[in-house]
């Protein structure tokens, strides 16, 4: 009976070792965001798709198109641009460009225009500084960007196709 036991116990020891040790992934925690809603991307930081990061696929999968990305301005109380087009399922990087000096502004995406169910919250762009976000649209439809420290200056629509 000591023997099987032991027996059990380096067969366990030797699945554990084969399949990348006994360390846990970090997960996120949902509960740290509004509900529905992408995290944040670190400052100046950019996501990438899952299959380049070491996701399903192997050597025949294909690498995905690249990201789509908008360039934004926040300037003299607007935004460069009010009307975004994108494409659903896609991710997206904005690089918001904040012009503004003494002036932090963000950048948001909601499904109704005054912030009610978040898709994407961004954080804070500073005076003068430039930051991307990065995030997967959601389902085709009309969705709604702002800056929510300037909810009423800065505001837009993203038309998801």
């Amino acid at each position: 009976m000591r023997i099987q036991a032991i027996g059990t116990l380096i067969t366990v020891l030797a699945l554990t070792a084969a399949c990348g040790g006994s360390d846990l992934p970090v997960t996120h925690n949902p509960a740290d965001e509004p509900a529905g809603a992408q995290p944040a991307t670190p400052a100046g930081g950019i996501r990438s798709p899952a299959s380049l990061q070491g996701g399903f696929g192997g050597p025949e999968a294909r690498v995905p198109s690249p990201n789509m990305i908008i360039q934004l301005k926040a300037a003299n109380a607007a935004y460069s641009e009010s009307e975004l087009k994108a494409p659903a399922f896609a991710q997206i990087s904005v690089i918001l460009e904040n012009g503004d000096k003494g002036i932090s502004h963000s950048f948001s995406i909601y499904r109704t225009p005054n912030g009610e169910g978040p898709v994407f919250v961004g954080g804070v762009v500073e005076a003068q500084e430039t930051r991307t976000f990065t995030f997967r649209t959601p389902e085709p439809g009309t969705y709604y960007f702002r800056d929510d420290l300037l909810p009423g200056l800065l505001h837009g629509t993203l038309e998801v196709e």
